[in-house]
């Protein structure tokens, strides 16, 4: 009896033994595949792989320092040691107040978000409206002549700024607050200013008859512009959001132009809502600019790699704009070209300016996603419009303005006694 209970003992320590290293070992599976297939996120489970880590550590790895996903722990509401199961594919849905999200790597990790819904009565990010962007030129006169003669667009408003001594002219191809605009900042002194690396200009889509009806140096030059690149047939390859199939290919008819102040553009033919499609800046980080710009409450409307594309290209782009999909409204284009380390800001592109229903909140909201501003919410001096901004992980600057007065001040711009003060 002796013996069979010291055999006992030992089988049991020896299968306490075994599993102990299974569990270790595992432990060093899951994060090494994690490594290789993921985007640093740990696989939260397979058919006989165990999670290994908490939820909350899993989803600290990814977004440190986000205080509305640790309260979501702190209040129980999301558990800490949930086991999600991994298939390899796309869940859709609701979990728990989370979210599935998509990754770039055909879903090989699971990240964890709070649900949408949770704070959009508090904050209403997802109602940001994308406004204008600012961009410096030296001769005012002429850059508008460019854009509405070459490029078809309409100016919208102009504004005095004369302790900057400084014009502004609206442009765009509809009413402010309903498209997408360019703020031009007129300055005399500007013709030194730098453009920098990291600005890539606009992209419009605009419908055409011929090659030449907007890319044609004979119509561009007198205005200040020419012609880079004529437009031609190119190939696009699939998306990795939406998940498209490798061997798509999808035809585009594009092209790029110059224009005054160092002014760049792309065209394409097509036809959609707003003309004026996308603004285009170079990041570092393809990954933290996404981030940013969804805590900002932009949706990514497409992420793709364009080594499948022709002509060959080096780079990962992303979509991101507040409209249900990317023809809806104006976007921004996140540009990764790869292997870039730092980028150069320049001067003429000045900043991104966003709507938002309550700057406060909308503050609160990026405070607690961890992002720092450097204006507290305030009345402008000349105006009295309520703003905040902040910076992006590559430096570009966000100003959050307040819609109410943002409307507000359009209004009162479009008066008869606004167009006599101006005419003065």
């Amino acid at each position: 009896r002796g013996r069979h209970k010291g055999i006992f003992l030992a089988s049991l320590l020896v299968i306490g033994i075994g599993g102990l290293i299974f569990y270790k070992t595992q432990n060093s599976i899951t994060r090494t595949a994690s490594t290789v297939l993921g985007t640093g996120s740990i696989i939260r489970g397979t058919g006989l792989l165990r999670p290994v880590v908490s939820r909350r550590s899993l989803h600290n790895q990814r977004c440190p320092g986000s205080r509305r996903c640790e309260k979501a722990f702190e209040s129980g509401r999301v558990s800490d040691e949930e086991v999600v199961p991994f298939y390899g594919n796309y869940f859709p849905g609701k979990h728990n107040g989370v979210r599935r999200r998509k990754t770039s790597m055909h879903c090989t990790t699971i990240d964890w978000f709070l649900d949408d819904n949770e704070d959009d009565d508090r904050y209403k990010m997802r109602e940001n409206k994308l406004l204008h962007t600012v961009y410096l030129v030296d001769d005012l006169e002429r850059t508008v002549d460019f854009c509405t003669k070459a490029l078809g667009m309409k100016v919208l408003r102009t504004r005095q700024l004369p302790k900057q001594g400084a014009t502004c002219v609206y442009v765009g191809y509809g009413p402010e607050g309903e498209f997408f605009t360019i703020q031009l900042y007129g300055k005399t002194d500007a013709q030194g200013y730098d453009l920098g690396d990291s600005f890539w200009g606009y992209a419009l889509t605009l419908p055409h008859e011929s090659e030449t009806d907007v890319l044609d140096d004979a119509k561009l030059k007198p205005l200040g512009g020419s012609v880079a690149d004529p437009m031609s047939m190119w190939v696009l390859g699939p998306n990795m959001v939406p998940d498209e199939d490798v061997n798509i290919q999808k035809p585009i008819e594009r092209g790029y132009g110059y224009g005054p102040a160092k002014l760049v553009f792309e065209v394409n033919n097509g036809t959609v809502r707003d003309p004026l499609a996308r603004v285009r800046m170079r990041v570092t980080d393809l990954e933290k600019s996404i981030s940013f710009y969804e805590s900002l409450g932009m949706k990514l409307h497409q992420k793709r790699a364009h080594l499948l594309d022709e002509p060959f290209d080096t780079r990962l782009t992303a979509i991101m704009g507040f409209g249900e999909n990317e023809h809806d409204s104006g976007n921004i284009e996140l540009i990764y070209v790869y292997n870039t380390k730092e980028l150069d800001l320049g001067e003429r592109f000045r900043q991104l300016s966003v709507s938002t229903k309550n700057v406060t909140a909308a503050v609160e909201r990026m405070t607690e996603d961890g992002y720092k501003f450097f204006k507290e919410p305030a009345k402008l001096d000349s105006i009295d419009t309520e703003v905040a901004a902040l910076r992006d992980p590559d430096g570009y600057v966000v100003v959050l303005v307040k819609e109410e007065d943002f409307m507000n001040e359009i209004a009162e711009a479009a008066s008869p006694d606004a167009a006599a003060v101006t005419a003065e």
